[in-house]
């Protein structure tokens, strides 16, 4: 009787502290490893990228989108690819799920997407709609970059010489030294 009230309580002792050790499900805890699970595979897609592994980088990019819909970084680098191999409406698709599903993307890399998708429009002569990218992006982040390509677009495109010229020294004056080369070559006679 005594062997069994002593296997009675040792059973019971393991089963409590195995109880007690188990570690309890947390839906928070999973979510910020899942996302940092994608960030890292981001982070890999992007050396793929750099090193001129596009088609690996694409790849772990959907991999990435198929666990973490809306993924912008994933997104992002997903338009570039596209933008890179020349198809366009696809970088632009991409580049406004981007914008759409901002989540936790810095500003510079706003405005990087912001101006890619730009490019793309200029690319398929939707001028309006590169227009309106640089707006947004000189109105949300005051970028001399984008005064910089807002004045070659107004002069190449819209026909619009003293627009460009005041983007061009605009952009100069926030540190784009390249626009006063065009700014004495266009603006200056």
């Amino acid at each position: 009787m005594k062997s069994k009230s002593i296997l009675l309580f040792l059973f019971l002792f393991s089963f409590l502290i195995i109880i007690s050790c188990k570690k309890k499900y947390n839906p928070e805890e999973e979510e910020v490893k899942r996302l940092k699970t994608a960030d890292s595979l981001v982070t890999l897609a992007y050396k793929k990228f750099e090193s001129k592994d596009s088609e690996a980088a694409y790849r772990l990019c959907v991999e990435v989108i198929s666990k973490c819909p809306g993924f912008s970084r994933a997104t992002t680098l997903m338009g570039k690819i596209k933008l890179e191999d020349e198809d366009y409406s696809s970088a632009i698709s991409l580049f406004t799920a981007a914008i759409d599903n901002q989540g936790i993307m810095q500003p510079h890399e706003m405005s990087e997407v912001y101006l890619k998708r730009a490019f793309a429009k200029e690319s398929i002569k939707d001028y309006r709609g590169a227009l309106a990218d640089y707006n947004l992006l000189i109105n949300s982040f005051d970028s001399g970059i984008a005064y910089y390509h807002r004045g070659v677009l107004k002069y190449n495109y819209l026909e619009d010489t003293n627009g460009a010229c005041s983007d061009w020294s605009t952009a100069g004056e926030r540190g784009n030294k390249r626009a006063y080369d065009l700014l004495s070559k266009f603006c200056n006679n």
